[in-house]
């Protein structure tokens, strides 16, 4: 950590996809964090899918059989959506705070309210709706 800097400036930030958060026992995370207090900012952004292996094949085999099916289809679509915020705040309780952001304006609103309560003690996690890969949407 940069000592130059004043501590009540810094705090714990991750940026993860849909996927990565549901595969990385976020019910742990955030029980953890509200056990041991360690407020953290956790920003999600939610395109419908774990689409890491839809790009890795695509690279692989771009015209391949793989190319032409849906998310759905490879078993990579996360639609409809899980409660990204209420899984943290189930295993967090009240020292979770969420929010949802949909377009860039409640985006921008929303995580400033988000890292004021980090800042302040208290976990907050922000899930960002964003669009997804899915080549058969178009």
């Amino acid at each position: 950590m940069d000592e130059s800097r004043d501590s009540d400036s810094v705090i714990v930030a991750q940026i993860v996809g849909d996927g990565t958060y549901l595969f990385s026992a976020p019910s742990s995370v955030y029980w953890l964090s509200s056990r041991y207090r360690i407020p953290i900012l956790t920003v999600i952004l939610n395109n419908k899918g774990w689409n890491a292996p839809w790009v890795s094949m695509q690279l692989v085999h771009p015209t391949g059989e793989g190319s032409r099916a849906s998310n759905r289809d490879l078993h990579i679509s996360f639609d409809p959506s899980p409660d990204y915020a209420g899984i943290a705040k189930a295993a967090g309780g009240d020292m979770v705070w969420t929010g949802v952001a949909e377009t860039t304006g409640d985006f921008a609103a929303t995580i400033k309210e988000a890292i004021q309560l980090v800042k302040s003690g208290r976990t907050a996690v922000v899930e960002c709706k964003i669009p997804g890969i899915d080549p058969t949407v178009g």
